[in-house]
């Protein structure tokens, strides 16, 4: 009954007016996101572009880009005050198991077969996850009670989740037929061009749909605050 309770209250958030009260917080949050990344942490994302031209330096690229998400994760947080780049670099070092998530779910999804499928699947629940790890105590055994939690949280918010993963495999399908040749064309004009065609994809897209999902995430927290605060690490 309590599973079926949560249900209904995660659906309610497709409903109006809620759904354009998320909307336009999704949207704040997005250009502050925007505007602080590009101040300071531009530089990560460039590096994982120019990386890409070169095969060789795909471990280069992975690690660049699993900062990127994170550092972008961080500064969607309510929670931190200042998001200037010593007060981000500081919260990575005392999260720093979150790196090693990052960087090995960027590593299936990018030895994995490329589909919109297996993108919006890799890319949405492990956000969830790493979102409740900064929300953790900073130890193997936090990140594994993380882990519970966000499963937890996927079950109590399966028809919502569903719907967002749906919205996510939706994006997935245009950026395969309508982004990604004309991102792959631009190669031919040099790599400078390919870099900044990449970057502002990334932007385009991934900023906006962890905004959303980091939304989510703050609306249901608040609403449960202690549904999903046992684990089987508890």
């Amino acid at each position: 009954m309590q599973i079926l309770n949560s249900w209904k209250e995660s659906l309610q958030l497709l409903l109006p007016p809620r759904v354009q009260k998320i909307a336009l917080v999704t949207v704040k949050a997005t250009v502050d996101a925007w505007k602080h990344f590009l101040r300071s942490f531009w530089w990560l994302l460039a590096v994982a572009q120019v990386s890409l031209i070169w095969p060789s330096l795909m471990a280069v690229r992975i690690s660049a880009l699993a900062l990127s998400y994170l550092v972008l994760l961080l500064l969607l947080r309510p929670s931190v005050g200042r998001k200037d780049p010593r007060t981000i670099v500081q919260m990575l070092c005392v999260h720093w198991q979150t790196i090693f998530v990052a960087v090995a779910v960027l590593s299936i999804e990018a030895f994995a077969p490329g589909s919109a499928l297996i993108d919006s699947l890799i890319f949405t629940l492990p956000v969830f996850l790493v979102l409740f790890m900064f929300d953790a105590p900073p130890t193997w055994r936090g990140v594994v009670a993380a882990f519970f939690r966000a499963l937890q949280f996927d079950l109590h918010n399966l028809p919502l989740a569903s719907v967002l993963l749906a919205c996510v495999y939706l994006l997935e399908l245009v950026r395969w037929k309508l982004i990604m040749p004309p991102a792959l064309a631009a190669m031919q004009y040099g790599w400078p061009f390919a870099v900044v065609s990449g970057m502002l994809h990334w932007l385009l897209s991934a900023v906006p749909l962890c905004a959303l999902l980091s939304t989510i995430y703050i609306v249901r927290i608040h609403a449960n605050p202690t549904q999903y605060t046992s684990s089987g690490c508890d």
